[in-house]
């Protein structure tokens, strides 16, 4: 495995890693449900650490015209777990007064 092969595993480890942190019994027991484009696990970042969720699909829906992705079903798992960690990561919190 060359060392660009390495670190894009090492990232998908690490991103999968981090969604796994929202259980199915972590997302019923704080209410997160998902639905037709977000699945509960990926959506979590936004009602449980405050993620800018407007801001997240934006740059999801952005992603999948891009990638001519089906619309019609879970489009967050289609783009799978790195790819949503990348956007979340640029999806920090925001406060009201915040927004321009």
């Amino acid at each position: 495995m060359t060392a660009g092969h390495e670190a894009r595993f090492i990232d998908r480890v690490m991103a999968r890693t981090w969604f796994d942190q929202f259980t199915p019994q972590v997302l019923a027991a704080a209410g997160v449900e998902g639905n037709h484009q977000w699945c509960a696990r990926h959506w979590a970042p936004c009602p449980m650490l405050g993620g800018n969720g407007i801001k997240a699909a934006f740059m999801l829906m952005r992603y999948a015209v891009y990638a001519e992705m089906d619309i019609s079903t879970s489009i967050c798992c289609q783009a799978g777990d790195l790819v949503m960690f990348n956007i979340w990561g640029q999806c920090p919190p925001v406060e009201i007064g915040d927004q321009p």
